[in-house]
C-alpha cells in the first residue's frame, strides 16, 4: 500500500513532502524520480518515492529529494514487485 509521505498534512514541507492539497509536481529538466525499497525497522519492507533534482547555479549548485510516497509491504517479493509496478506507472528509468 502507497500513502503521500505527508500523510498528516504537516505545513513543513521540505520535511515531509507536499500536502495532500498539492497537485503531483511537475519534474523539470533536471529532476527525476526515485523509487527504494528498504529493510523495515521491525519488519517488512519501506518503499519510497522521491524526487531528486537540483537547485542553485554552479559552483553552488544543491542536490535536493523530496518524499512523495511511502508504502510498506511484509516480503521483499512484494516490495519489489510494488517497484515493478510503480515503475512502470510513472515510467521511471
Amino acid at each position: 500500500m502507497l500513502n503521500a509521505s505527508n500523510f498528516m498534512d504537516d505545513d513543513n514541507e521540505a520535511l515531509y513532502g507536499p500536502k495532500s492539497s498539492r497537485q503531483w509536481p511537475q519534474l523539470g529538466a533536471r529532476e527525476r524520480l526515485a523509487i527504494s525499497v528498504q529493510r523495515g525497522w521491525s519488519e517488512g519492507w519501506a518503499i519510497q518515492v522521491d524526487r531528486i533534482g537540483y537547485s542553485g547555479a554552479a559552483p553552488g549548485l544543491v542536490t535536493t529529494a523530496q518524499k512523495l510516497l511511502v508504502g510498506k509491504t511484509l516480503s521483499e517479493r512484494q516490495a519489489w514487485d510494488s517497484v515493478r509496478a510503480i515503475n512502470k506507472m510513472f515510467d521511471v528509468a
